[in-house]
This record gives structure tokens, C-alpha cells and sequence, in this order.
């Protein structure tokens, strides 16, 4: 079969680099999977033979799946997107409740769950992992919830699809079981796939050996792609500070379970009006009291109210040089008519794609629904909404936009999605000119150009002409 690219680079696990001194080689790009007897991958394909991956989906479950640890074994298994949540932890909120005590729970679903669907119960607590349940019989009664204060309360609102816990069943009997294995290795970096049992193989994750941590790959501070620490060891962000002065950051847990004190912090330094790129910070002790604003109504740096349940904070530690981290550096892979895929090496040897360029457009690019509903490969670095209707000009025939995600420099094109006629919205494509200076204009209900008595807080940008979206690569969505 042929190749399947990716624009994922996700987390890696655990494992240290070796002694090994042999200077490592440049290999073909790790392929984001292949198919085995069941396992298939759910692909964006051109008529120039590009195969982007999309998902991994399970052909006997016809859903979805990611691999996830699950017990009794701690084994990964490929668990269906559709697969409901409960938990037994006692402080267990917008769980429903077939008693009064909240002692029986209830799944769930969004959606009537289907004859094979699961249910994953975990016990709330670091060391559990999720084993599964079958779909037990749909609850029409009223059911019981807990509140913010702990205490078990009937629930007034109506819920569809909430469903009883069935038997518990061994994962194996029902998802594929599969293996974490070294794919590639190179100068403090390696990457992990997944084997499983059916035949297939997934990556998996990126792992800086020489700080025993996943990685993702991202923009760092000295304008370089590095692979930067992601995952359990990053699980802090600045959000407080550890001084009544509001001086010294605290960096606050993302996480409710706090299963291990964060190593790292990574964050875009608010004070740099252009940031470029990433900083890492090692994370401190661990501080009891927080310093900040309380909200809109009191603002100010004064004392926090802990939350030692829900959010723990920690002092910043040094900043850790952004050289101290490998390397990413981008290579074209293959092309495909007027698409590239572009991917990074890492280490001198390892090979991961990342993106898909529109030589043509000489930009990334990733595939939309047009608006009539075919596929296309759109120019992606910016969204921008004209449904503000703001005008650069006194005629109102120059519109101006915000574009999204904020940035210092913005590309020549952007998309907008028009959910005028309802969702999902339909995708166009602009030009994208400069920045623009001066006062805005907008039409009032009478059709009249009037200058705006507010001018827009954020950065608007002038809207250039619409890109035929027949111009641009159409893509097919199929399975393998």
C-alpha cells in the first residue's frame, strides 16, 4: 500500500537515550499508519496520489478510535470515539445518578449508543485505569446529580439517552490490543509506534531522550522549530503569581488529577508584543497561596481562595535555553501535482510530515468542504468573520477584517466560514492585504456608509478579492 502522511505530532512516552555514538542517518518518513485486519486509516486522497491521514478508525465498530491505556493489563487498546465516560469518584460533577445517594451512576450518550458500544469506567484516582462496560437499559425516570457543594440533588433538566451500566467485559474481547515499540531514533530524539494485534501500526509520539519527556514539535523562543516538552510534564500554565506583588508567575495545573508535579512549563510571554516563539521554563515547589484579580469586579493583585481539589500552583524555576532542546528542521518529502508534503527531521534521522504546501499558493494548506461541499484544499493561515461588516473606505466596498490566530505578520490569504445558511459553514477563500490604518465604516439598518463612533480594539486587515474555490486542489475523503 501506499504511503499515508500527517500533520500530527503528538506526545511521546517514556525512555532515556543510550551511549550509542553512532552518527545517525536520515530514513524515510515515519508513516501515520497502516492498515492492518481491522485497524484502517480514514485518508484525504487527490487524483495526484497525496494520502493525508485523517483518523484511525475501527472497520468492525465502523467508528473512530485512539489508542488509550486501559486495565487490567495497562496495554494500549484502539477505544471507539463513541465510547461513554462514568467514573466512581466521589466528587464526580454533571454525572447523572440513578439514587439519591449518587452511588449507581449513569452514562451518558449524545446519540442512541450503538450494539457495540462500550462504557469506560475509571475510579477517579491516579493509578486507575479505564476497564469497560456494556450499554445496559436506557433510564426514562428522573435521575440525580451531584452539585458544586458535593451534595447528591435530583436533576430537573431533561436528559436523552442516559443508559445503565452493564456487565464489566475484558478489553481484549472487544478492541485491538496493541504494543508501544521504537520506530526511529536519532540525536536525543526517538519515535514510538504503536503494533497491533491485527496486523496494523500507528505512530504514536516524539520523546527527547535527553530529558526523558515528551515532545511536540512547535516554534521556540530563538525563532526555531525545536521539539518542546509536552504532556503529563507540562502540565502548568501561568494564570497567578506567588507574591502579593504580583510579580513572580505561578504556573497553575491543567489537569484534575495531578498525577505527577509538572517538570516544565511552556508559554508565549503575554509582556512581548510579537513574541517569537516558546519559552520553557522548570517548574518550582509546589505554593499554597496565590496572588491576583478576582474578576471583572475585583481587580487587583490580592490573595486567591485555594482550590487544593481542583488546581494546584507552582513557582517558576529557570528558563531553560531554547537551544537545549533538538532541532525540527523542515524538509519537503513528496510531491503531488501542485501539493508538497513537508515534513521535520529531527536528530539527523528521524522523519515525521507535519503539513501539506500548495506550490502554487506557496502556502499550507489543509482540505475544507467548498460550498458545495466538495473538498478542498484551502490556504490555512488565517480565518477572518465579515459578518461585523467593517469597511475600510467611506463607500463601504473595501471590507476589513480581524484574522485569527492573532499574529504580528499575516499571509496573503485567509478563509471565512459563512454559516449563514447554516452549519456546517461554508468555506471561502480571500486575499489578504495590509494592515489596515484609519477610521472604519460600516452600514447602518437604513443602507447607509457611516464612519463606526467605536473603532474595533483589535488589528483589522484589508479583505482582497475572493479566490475561485474551483481553482484550488480538490481532495476525496475514503477509507483504506
Amino acid at each position: 500500500m501506499g504511503r499515508i502522511y500527517t500533520g500530527l505530532v503528538l506526545a511521546a512516552l517514556w525512555g532515556a537515550g543510550c551511549g550509542d555514538t553512532t552518527e545517525p542517518v536520515a530514513t524515510e518518513p515515519i508513516e501515520r499508519h497502516v492498515d492492518g485486519s481491522r485497524l484502517k486509516a480514514r485518508v484525504l486522497s487527490t487524483s495526484d496520489g497525496l494520502r493525508w491521514f485523517k483518523q484511525l478508525y475501527d472497520s468492525q465498530f465502523q467508528t473512530p478510535c485512539t489508542w488509550q491505556k486501559a486495565a487490567p493489563d495497562g496495554a494500549y487498546y484502539c477505544v471507539a470515539s463513541d465510547t461513554g465516560n462514568i467514573t466512581d469518584a466521589e466528587d464526580s460533577r454533571l454525572q447523572g445518578y440513578t439514587d439519591a445517594n449518587c452511588s449507581i451512576p449513569l452514562a451518558y450518550f449524545s446519540t442512541p449508543p450503538g450494539p457495540n458500544t462500550l462504557i469506560s469506567k475509571t475510579d477517579g484516582t491516579c493509578d486507575g485505569l479505564q476497564r469497560f462496560h456494556t450499554v445496559g437499559e436506557a433510564w426514562s425516570e428522573s435521575y440525580f446529580q451531584r452539585d458544586y457543594n458535593g451534595d447528591c440533588v435530583r436533576e430537573v433538566r431533561y436528559a436523552a439517552y442516559l443508559y445503565r451500566v452493564g456487565p464489566e467485559v475484558a478489553a481484549s474481547d472487544y478492541l485491538v490490543r496493541g504494543v508501544l515499540q521504537e520506530k526511529q531514533s536519532g540525536r536525543g530524539i526517538k519515535a514510538y509506534t504503536i503494533k497491533g494485534e491485527d496486523g496494523s501500526e500507528s505512530f504514536q509520539s516524539l520523546q527527547d531522550t535527553t530529558r526523558d519527556t515528551e515532545c511536540t514539535v512547535r516554534l521556540a523562543r530563538d525563532g526555531t522549530l525545536r521539539c518542546l516538552p509536552s504532556g503529563e510534564s507540562t502540565g502548568a500554565s501561568a494564570s497567578a503569581s506567588v507574591d502579593p506583588a504580583c510579580t513572580e508567575p505561578a504556573f497553575a495545573t491543567t489537569s484534575y488529577l495531578f498525577c505527577t508535579a509538572p517538570r516544565f512549563a511552556v508559554y508565549a510571554n503575554p509582556e512581548e508584543t510579537c513574541p517569537s516563539g516558546l519559552h520553557v521554563v522548570a517548574v518550582g515547589e509546589e505554593v499554597s497561596q496565590v496572588y491576583g484579580s478576582l474578576g471583572e469586579n475585583n481587580p487587583g493583585c490580592q490573595p486567591r481562595p485555594p482550590q487544593p481539589r481542583y488546581v494546584r500552583y507552582y513557582r517558576a524555576g529557570a528558563e531553560l535555553p531554547a537551544r537545549n532542546w533538538v532541532e525540527a528542521k523542515e524538509v519537503d518529502l513528496k510531491t503531488h501535482g501542485r501539493l508538497t508534503v513537508r515534513g521535520v527531521e529531527l536528530g539527523g534521522a528521524v522523519k515525521v510530515p507535519t503539513q501539506i504546501v500548495d506550490t502554487q499558493l506557496e502556502t499550507r494548506c489543509t482540505f475544507r468542504p467548498d460550498p458545495t461541499g466538495t473538498l478542498r484544499c484551502y490556504p490555512s493561515q488565517h480565518l477572518i468573520n465579515l459578518e461585523p461588516g467593517y469597511f475600510a473606505d467611506a463607500a463601504c466596498t473595501t471590507p476589513v477584517s480581524h484574522v485569527s490566530p492573532e499574529s504580528c505578520t499575516v499571509g496573503a490569504y485567509a478563509v471565512y466560514i459563512d454559516e449563514s445558511q447554516g452549519f456546517p459553514g461554508k468555506n471561502r477563500a480571500f486575499h489578504l492585504g495590509p494592515k489596515h490604518e484609519g477610521p472604519v465604516y460600516g452600514r447602518n439598518l437604513a443602507g447607509q456608509c457611516l464612519t463606526w463612533r467605536f473603532t474595533p480594539s483589535e488589528p483589522l486587515y484589508v479583505v482582497g478579492a475572493e479566490i475561485d474555490v474551483t481553482s484550488l486542489v480538490q481532495g476525496t475523503d475514503s477509507m483504506e
